[in-house]
């Protein structure tokens, strides 16, 4: 039986990066998440540049060469990683942030006010259960689910 998913979901292109990774970030940071469901902010547009620049917009140079390095040997993946690490660093101070207008300001200067790039790879890669699978299986899902 043929699949009825495009092989191009199966790609490891970071651009569909944003629609999927706010469903981890749930699964691993469930109170951040109802944050900023109440203070209607959606991380996906907030999210878009750090990935499509792979870091680069508003990252401490340290630092951007610390996620690039990872990037260049692990791939995509590591993106994901550093995102959830940079929001995990960051969750108790976003969780006292209130107002939609506030929490967007705030989680756009997240990259630049992650200084230790020491601290933000022990974190990315100190994810536990964090298998591609479960993330190509996120955008399968996602993808059955635009489809319909």
């Amino acid at each position: 039986m043929q699949s009825s998913t495009p092989s191009y979901i199966h790609s490891t292109l970071p651009c569909d990066v944003p629609l999927y990774v706010h469903e981890l970030i749930a699964e691993r940071l469930p109170a951040l998440t109802e944050h900023f469901k109440a203070n209607d902010v959606d991380i996906g547009p907030l999210i878009t540049p750090w990935l499509l620049t792979v870091f680069v917009i508003d990252t401490r140079t340290h630092v951007m060469f610390r996620i690039w390095d990872a990037f260049l040997l692990e791939g995509v993946k590591v993106l994901i990683r550093v995102v959830l690490a940079i929001f995990t660093i960051h969750e108790q101070h976003l969780l006292t942030v209130t107002g939609s207008d506030d929490l967007f300001v705030r989680i756009k200067q997240l990259p630049g006010e992650t200084t230790d790039g020491d601290e933000l790879m022990q974190v990315a890669f100190g994810l536990k259960k964090f298998k591609w699978q479960h993330i190509q299986q996120k955008r399968i899902t996602l993808f059955q689910q635009w489809s319909q």
